[in-house]
């Protein structure tokens, strides 16, 4: 298989379609020849082109963020007995007196 994609690049076939040209010659699928051959012949004609990777402004800049300042933690009433709730997390807690 290696053999016949070196002589196909030779004659000038590109890599997105070597895999289409070799299952033409050959009685293979293209799945099995991409399978088969190296990366360098596994470029393919089909699919939508890959994304770029693109660091998003914000997180590059995190060291010029402002620090984070203590937070007073949001206060809930109990709907049975009124009784002062704190929320921590996702979890509500008896507030405690302070």
């Amino acid at each position: 298989m290696l053999g016949l994609a070196d002589i196909l690049k030779e004659e000038g076939v590109s890599r997105e379609n070597m895999v289409s040209e070799i299952s033409k010659i050959a009685p293979f699928t293209e799945q099995y020849i991409r399978q088969l051959l190296p990366a360098k012949y596994k470029m393919t004609e089909k699919g939508p082109p890959h994304a770029k990777l693109v660091s998003h402004p914000k997180t590059v800049k995190e060291a010029e963020a402002p620090a984070p300042t203590e937070r007073k933690p949001k206060y809930y009433l109990c709907p049975v007995c009124a009784t002062k709730l704190e929320l921590r997390g996702n979890i509500l807690f008896a507030a405690r007196g302070k």
